[in-house]
C-alpha cells in the first residue's frame, strides 16, 4: 500500500496500480478490511490521474459498499470523497456544463466531507472540499468554489498534504480568474 502510494505520489501511476492491486490481493485474502477499502480508494484516485474514470468509479464504488458492509466510516468518508472526485471527471470529460449532470458527485462530495469531518479526518475533509471546489469551477459557480477551495487549502495545509495546497490553488488561480481578479489569478496560480 504504502509502495503504491509513494508511487503515485511522484508520478508513477502505473507502477503504483501495480502495487495497490497486489496490496489489495493480500488484505482480501487475509480479510483486512480497512487495508481492501484502502487500496480501493489508492486505485480509484490512480485511475483518475490516468483519466481512466470508469474504472476510478468501479474501484471507489466498491470501496464505498465495502466499508459501509463492515462498519468503517473513516474508509466510507474515504471512498465517498473519491466516489464524488471521480464523478466530477467522468461528467466534465462528457463536457457538461449542467448543473444537474454534477449533483451527484456533489452529494457524494458533501456526504464525504461531513462523514469525514465527524472523523476527524482533515485529510479526506481538504480532498472534499478541494472536489467541490472543482465542481464548482466547471460549473462557472466562482463564489461557491472560492469559498470551497480556500478552506480544502486551509485543511490541506493543516494536513501537511502538499499535492492537495498545489491543486487547491490552480484551480483557486481558475476561480478567481474567471471573476477577473488578475492579481489574485497570478498569485494563486504561482502558489499551485
Amino acid at each position: 500500500t504504502l509502495l503504491g502510494y509513494s508511487q503515485r505520489a511522484v508520478g508513477d501511476y502505473d507502477k503504483a496500480i501495480v502495487f495497490h492491486q497486489e496490496a489489495l490481493e493480500i488484505a482480501i485474502s487475509a480479510n483486512d478490511y480497512p487495508c481492501e477499502i484502502a487500496n480501493l480508494n489508492h486505485l480509484s484516485r490512480a485511475s483518475v490521474n490516468q483519466k481512466n474514470y470508469n474504472e476510478a468509479l468501479k474501484y471507489s464504488q466498491r470501496a464505498l459498499i465495502a466499508a459501509r458492509q463492515v462498519g468503517d466510516k473513516l474508509g466510507e468518508a474515504n471512498a465517498s470523497v473519491n466516489l464524488g472526485y471521480a464523478k466530477v471527471f467522468a461528467v466534465r470529460q462528457l463536457d457538461s456544463m449542467a448543473t444537474e449532470d454534477y449533483s451527484e458527485a456533489i452529494r457524494y462530495l458533501e456526504s464525504g466531507v461531513e462523514l469525514a469531518k465527524k472523523q476527524g479526518d482533515s485529510q479526506s475533509q481538504a480532498f472534499g472540499h478541494i472536489s467541490l471546489g472543482i465542481a464548482y469551477v466547471i460549473l462557472e459557480q466562482p463564489t461557491g468554489a472560492i469559498a470551497s477551495l480556500t478552506q480544502g487549502a486551509e485543511l490541506a495545509q493543516y494536513s501537511r498534504d502538499v499535492y492537495l495546497q498545489g491543486l487547491s490553488f490552480s484551480y483557486l488561480a481558475e476561480a478567481y480568474y474567471s471573476i477577473e481578479d488578475r492579481a489574485a489569478a497570478i498569485t494563486y496560480g504561482s502558489l499551485g
